[in-house]
């Protein structure tokens, strides 16, 4: 009788981590990113809205590049004043 209860016992042991083997699978694939959409309010109407849909990594990417581009814009604009020091002028 003892002998049944341990082997049982062991059993239970040994099989009680397979139903979170079983779902390890499922948790290992890729997972879609997600949309974060965004409305602005369209210039020269107030009721008018533009909305836009990316993925975080596409809405770092266009912040970046606007970023970028004001980077440029202001260098141009303090090169072409003459000011050696930008913080001055």
């Amino acid at each position: 009788m003892n002998r049944i209860v341990a082997r049982i016992a062991a059993l239970a042991v040994c099989l009680a981590p397979l139903p979170a083997l079983a779902l390890e699978p499922a948790a290992a694939e890729p997972q879609q990113e997600r949309l974060i959409c965004k409305k602005w309010a369209e210039v020269g109407s107030l009721v008018r809205k533009k909305k836009q849909c990316h993925t975080k990594r596409e809405w770092d990417r266009l912040a970046e590049s606007e970023r970028t581009g004001v980077s440029k814009t202001m260098d141009g604009l303090t090169e072409r004043s003459g000011c050696a020091d930008p913080t001055a002028c």
